[in-house]
């Protein structure tokens, strides 16, 4: 997160960007999700929490939101959406 060059993006809140950092959505046990236009960051952003997540010795479970919803998808086609929601992702 410190290496990303926030005067590219003049209009970000910078404090929305930088608040997740904090990882307390994380010992609270929720999800980051970031949305937007492509090439706006999103990636980096989401890297950037995930490494910092890793340093602070959490486990991470990074999908995109496509990924995520064919996983969902073929579960419950399968009658294991369930189970799915209910699966620990973390490594």
């Amino acid at each position: 997160m410190d290496e990303y060059d926030f005067s590219y993006r003049p209009e970000l809140d910078l404090r929305r960007v930088r608040d997740p950092a904090s990882l307390a959505f994380v010992e609270a046990r929720a999800n980051a999700a970031l949305l937007g236009s492509p090439g706006v960051g999103k990636i980096h952003i989401a890297l950037a929490l995930a490494v910092a997540a890793c340093r602070a010795g959490f486990t991470i479970y990074f999908t995109t939101l496509d990924g995520m919803v064919r996983q969902l998808k073929a579960a419950d086609a399968i009658g294991r959406l369930g189970s799915e929601l209910r699966r620990d992702r973390s490594f």
